[in-house]
């Protein structure tokens, strides 16, 4: 746009004396910072700038554009033009006569060709309290594109359009009072976002808007077109700011000199700093008036929080705030605080011990696992944790504290507790339990079950094998089968023993239990019921031969299993003792047997007379020999009536001998019964 010279010439002293009347601040501690430009360089379409306001907690921007290189362009001093005091933004932020602005154009003179500019803040902007200006909008339009402190676009609205005016008219006090028009504005449509020049695009002077974003803005982005001519644009940045002053004292209201205030943002930033004075108190001046802030202080050693230790802070409305703070001086104590965790997890109700200056302090932790011990007397200090049943280990064991200042708020790093593993240990426990089940289970009772093993019984068995056993019963044998068992070896050596005094013998009979135990079992069965009978059948043949059978008797061997039982049944042993019972022998019958003795044989009187001899010779030395009795009665018997049968005798009638053959023929049957009875007893 071409600029009247010569009006500016003219008008320039009339104007200066009109700014600085009217340029006065609404209050003394309200202030107006218009934005410092920093250095405009590199070239045509890759400029380079900076622009920042002196109000704190207004951010710097670094500034990129792409314009086109030309006369005006860069950063202007704003000593020829600006905005007058009577324009709609002066009458907010006063008269930027003298402030900074920057002159750009499009990349190219035409429609198609605009250029981009990109404001990018150092922080989020604040929400209120600055503005930005965009001027000279006549024959051309700019598009405006904002992102916000949350990364989103900014809507019409957050950008804040204050209106259109011209800085040109005469109302306006500015260089060009009386070539502008008041009709002369450029036009917003906040659905585009965009701000139109003049319908006809003439070139004019004066036309602008102004906008006060409403939120925190990380950048801004101006979208320069040509509609006509050889347009160029113009930027002003401003921003108002006020003071935040207070002081720190402590209870009695003496101060608190170099103690340190601060001053942060709603993000926490920390936007400027500074020391209380000798007389405690501290100024913030030029804060940007804006909401979010918090102003804070930072105890001193030695000193003790007495109140709040931070104020928020609303520059909005007031021109300025005042925030104290209050201090105070601690007991000669301190405090020490920190928390019990397991795998990361707070162990809540755990007791922790403090011990020091001969005090035990205990405290439970809080749900947090957090604990403190207050007002603590200053030295040394051990703080350990309570193990339990729950707690097993922790780590580390112990912590060591030295408290030396009073005041002074030691935290420890946190004790990390091991977990007791043993609860759960006792689900195996049942475990064990079944161990004793499976004793029972061992075949204790099947050992017992052996009891009925008295299967070996069959020791009545042995009764049919003698029956066999007579014909080898040559004594001799019975000797050998002892040699191979020992057992069966001391049966027959107690049997020669006992033939002397059979009674005596059934002492040492138990102990070779195998001896007595098979002779009481068949000893009963065969004495009462057929003892009378067997006696006639051993009469015609070796019957004493039977006898041996206990010889052979080695079912003994099954006798070792049963021992125990068949011990109590000794007890009926004596029975076979009642040998006298055999004295009434003589009535049995069997006496018909002997008549079986043909009575016409002459010789046979003889042969028992002879018989009859060696009977009583056989019952004097019954004792007095290790043979079997039965071999008395044996064929040597008989051989010897055959000898006697030269005898007078002989000659006799055999009708007059035969009631005495038959006489000593029962005799000897009685002897024979009487001796087989008493070597069955003996065994």
């Amino acid at each position: 746009m071409k600029k009247p010279q010569v009006l500016r010439a003219a008008g320039s002293a009339l104007a200066a004396l009109m700014l600085f009347s009217l340029a006065t601040p609404a209050s003394a501690v309200t202030e107006t910072q218009w934005g410092q430009w920093g250095p405009f360089e590199g070239e045509a379409r890759a400029y380079t700038t900076t622009v920042e306001t002196n109000a704190i907690g207004f951010p710097s921007a670094d500034v990129a554009t792409d314009s086109r290189s030309g006369s005006g362009t860069g950063v202007i001093s704003g000593a020829s033009t600006w905005l007058g005091a009577g324009t709609p933004v002066g009458e907010v932020y006063g008269s930027s006569r003298g402030q900074q602005y920057l002159n750009l154009r499009p990349n190219a003179d035409n429609a198609t060709a605009p250029s981009t500019t990109t404001y990018s803040f150092d922080y989020p902007t604040p929400a209120n309290g600055w503005a930005f200006v965009l001027g000279d909008i006549d024959a051309d339009e700019v598009t405006i594109n904002a992102v916000t402190a949350d990364g989103e676009a900014a809507g019409a609205d957050q950008l804040g359009f204050q209106g259109g005016f011209n800085y040109c008219v005469p109302e306006a006090a500015g260089p060009c009072s009386s070539q502008g028009s008041a009709t002369d504005a450029p036009s917003w449509d906040p659905a585009t976002r965009t701000l139109t020049g003049n319908e006809a695009a003439a070139d004019t002077s004066g036309a602008a808007a102004w906008f006060q974003p409403t939120a925190q803005l990380e950048s801004l982005t101006f979208t320069f077109t040509r509609r006509a001519g050889f347009p160029v644009y113009q930027t002003w940045v401003t921003s108002l700011s006020r003071s935040v002053t207070g002081s720190v004292v402590l209870e009695d209201d003496s101060p608190v000199p170099g103690a340190t205030v601060n001053l942060t943002n709603d993000s926490g930033q920390e936007l400027s700093s500074t020391q209380t004075a000798e007389d405690g108190t501290y100024s913030f001046p030029e804060v940007v008036a804006s909401d979010g802030f918090t102003v804070s202080v930072e105890v001193p050693a030695g000193l003790a929080q007495a109140g709040t230790d931070s104020f928020p802070v609303d520059l909005t409305e007031d021109d300025a705030q005042v925030r104290d703070f209050v201090l105070g001086v601690p007991d000669e104590t301190a405090a020490i605080e920190g928390a019990v965790v397991s795998d990361d997890v707070a162990v809540e109700e755990i007791e922790v011990l403090a011990q020091g200056q001969g005090d035990d302090i205990e405290v439970l932790t809080d749900e947090e696992g957090e604990y403190s011990f207050e007002e603590l007397p200053l030295g040394e200090w051990t703080v350990s944790v309570e193990v339990d049943e729950d707690l097993v280990a922790v780590e580390p064991g112990q912590a060591e504290v030295v408290l030396s200042e009073p005041g002074q708020r030691v935290r420890l790093e946190n004790f990390v507790a091991s977990a007791a593993t043993v609860e759960p240990e006792p689900s195996p426990e049942p475990e064990p339990e079944p161990s004793p089940e499976p004793e029972p289970e061992p075949s204790p009772e099947p050992e017992p079950e052996p009891s009925p093993e008295p299967e070996p019984e069959p020791s009545p068995e042995p009764e049919p094998e003698p029956s066999p056993e007579p014909e080898p019963e040559p004594s001799p044998e019975p000797e050998p089968e002892p040699s191979p068992e020992p057992e069966p070896e001391p049966s027959p050596e107690p049997e020669p023993e006992p033939s002397p005094e059979p009674e005596p013998e059934p002492s040492p009979e138990p102990e070779p239990e195998p001896s007595p135990e098979p002779e009481p079992e068949p000893s009963p069965e065969p004495e009462p019921e057929p003892s009378p009978e067997p006696e006639p059948e051993p009469s015609p043949e070796p019957e004493p031969e039977p006898s041996p059978e206990p010889e052979p008797e080695p079912s003994p061997e099954p006798e070792p299993e049963p021992s125990p039982e068949p011990e109590p049944e000794p007890s009926p042993e004596p029975e076979p003792e009642p040998s006298p019972e055999p004295e009434p022998e003589p009535s049995p019958e069997p006496s018909l047997d002997p008549a079986k003795i043909p009575a016409h044989e002459p010789s046979s009187a003889s042969s028992a007379v002879g018989g009859l001899g060696s009977v009583a010779s056989e019952e004097d030395s019954e004792a007095g020999s290790a043979e079997s009795p039965d071999s008395s009665i044996g064929p040597e018997t008989a051989q010897g009536s055959q000898d006697a049968s030269a005898s007078p005798l002989a000659r006799t009638g055999s009708s007059a001998l035969a009631p005495v053959i038959l006489g000593v023929v029962l005799i000897s049957v009685g002897v024979l019964t009487v001796t087989w009875i008493r070597r069955q007893s003996s065994y």
